[in-house]
This record gives structure tokens, sequence and C-alpha cells, in this order.
């Protein structure tokens, strides 16, 4: 199901919503190569991760 989120940007859609252990919310675009590209509350790139199921922990692939 795919999430539409209001970012500074605009609004996107989303492949994939996560919420860390501190409340942050990331919204992930998942990418033709196998990865994961993740986007903070304000649309700005947060890291690249390879794409996962939906219970998975996340292989970061570039932490920026």
């Amino acid at each position: 199901m795919p999430y539409r989120h209001k970012t500074d940007y605009g609004y996107e859609n989303f492949d994939r919503k996560t919420v860390n252990s501190d409340g942050t919310t990331f919204w992930g675009m998942d990418q033709p190569d196998g990865t994961t590209v993740w986007y903070n509350d304000h649309g700005d790139l947060e890291t690249i991760t390879r794409t996962q199921g939906p219970s998975h922990f996340w292989d970061f692939v570039d932490d920026l």
C-alpha cells in the first residue's frame, strides 16, 4: 500500500514507512536496483538501504 505524505517539497508517494526508537518517521521509495531510498518528514534524503520485506531489519547501503 503506497503512502502519500506531505513534505516541504509537496506531496510525495512512498512505498514504505518506518518509525525508529525515538519516534522519528522515515519514508521509503523502492528503486528498480533493489534498494530503498529513505527520506525524513521534510523530504530530505536520509539513507539508502537494500530493500527488505516489511518485518526485516534494514541493511544499510549508504548512511548519509
